[in-house]
């Protein structure tokens, strides 16, 4: 399959716009169904302009969709090979770190005597800090 080069940099700047840490939270919260600022903004702990923004942005790359219900705006996810695409973005990249560190922690413990790699793997959670 050929790419235009157009067709390359538009592609890089849709996947550009879903790199930053908030606008792949709001992806993934848009994932379990439509939403306004307001539930965006309580569960990713975000200010409502923030959230505005980043939607702004996600809206320009016409990567969401949104309605007016009266003095709200939903958002929801545009197409649903987008929603087809999110779980294995998260199954690839987002795990449940908990769960992730605790079995890397036991894999690195084994192949290392010393397990020094496992220790600081242990409670790391840095994707929460990313999306605050």
């Amino acid at each position: 399959m050929e790419f235009s080069e157009a067709d390359i940099i538009h592609t890089a700047a849709v996947i550009k716009s879903m790199g930053h840490p908030m606008r792949l939270g709001i992806l993934c919260f848009l994932g379990q169904g439509p939403a306004c600022v307001q539930d965006i903004n309580q569960a990713l702990g975000s200010s409502q302009s923030n959230v505005s923004q980043h939607l702004e942005i996600l809206s320009n790359r016409r990567l969401l969709q949104s309605r007016k219900q009266g003095n709200r705006v939903f958002y929801t996810i545009r197409d649903a090979r987008l929603l087809a695409m999110l779980p294995l973005i998260r199954e690839l990249f987002c795990p449940d770190l908990r769960q992730y560190t605790q079995q890397n922690a036991q894999q690195n413990t084994q192949q290392n005597a010393g397990g020094a790699q496992a220790d600081h793997l242990e409670g790391s959670e840095p994707w929460k800090s990313s999306l605050r």
